[in-house]
């Protein structure tokens, strides 16, 4: 539309004429398209950022639980070496045992930094967990027995690695943990108690058949 003259009311006829002549629902329909795509592209790169996210944190917990298995291994080791030469300490006359040192308690830190570890690389229901696994640990270096502390930790490192291999659930390993902790309460209460009257131990060590 041509104005002639230049009068508002032609104007605005002019722009109006305009307009209607627009392609809108080509634009809306462009629109839609970029704004549903754009919100696909979003989705998909939250669900990769949290699955890469879940899989960091695995690997995290699981080199936590490398880490901690060692320790356990090498305090019971450590453990069991040292009250023997306690023992071989106080065998010693009196006046000769004062003229030598007394065996030196075992380092414990590589165990106590394990812990904490497993503990601020888990969350949730695995940091529950977690901190169950510490407490029944921290108990069992109060057992005057070191032979049968070290198969306790043995057994109490088999725990963990059942858990983080995912064969057992959060329930079954608490549960196991305070098996544990059940026949370490029940040791010290009665040093002298057969094992036949202890609770069974969980994830028993079973030897393997060859040829079976």
């Amino acid at each position: 539309m041509d104005c002639g003259d230049p009068s508002i009311s032609c104007q605005l006829d002019r722009i109006a004429d305009e307009m209607s002549r627009f392609d809108w629902e080509g634009l809306l329909s462009s629109f839609g398209a970029t704004l549903v795509g754009a919100l696909i592209a979003g989705l998909v790169a939250w669900m990769v950022f949290r699955g890469e996210s879940r899989e960091r944190y695995e690997e995290r917990l699981t080199d936590a639980v490398e880490s901690l298995s060692t320790a356990l291994t090498r305090t019971a080791r450590d453990f069991v070496l040292w009250q023997e030469q306690l023992m071989s300490y106080f065998a010693i006359p009196e006046p000769e045992r004062d003229r030598r040192e007394r065996p030196d308690e075992p380092d414990r830190v590589a165990l106590d930094v394990g812990l904490d570890m497993l503990i601020a690389r888990s969350k949730g229901a695995d940091r529950v967990t977690a901190q169950q696994i510490r407490e029944v640990a921290y108990q069992l270096s109060f057992i005057r027995d070191g032979r049968w502390a070290m198969l306790e930790y043995a057994t109490l490192r088999r725990v963990v690695v059942a858990w983080r291999a995912g064969r057992r659930t959060q329930e079954q390993t608490r549960a196991s943990l305070k098996i544990v902790d059940d026949r370490r309460k029940a040791k010290e209460a009665n040093p002298d108690i057969d094992e036949s009257q202890l609770p069974t131990a969980p994830e028993r060590h079973e030897p393997l058949e060859l040829g079976a």
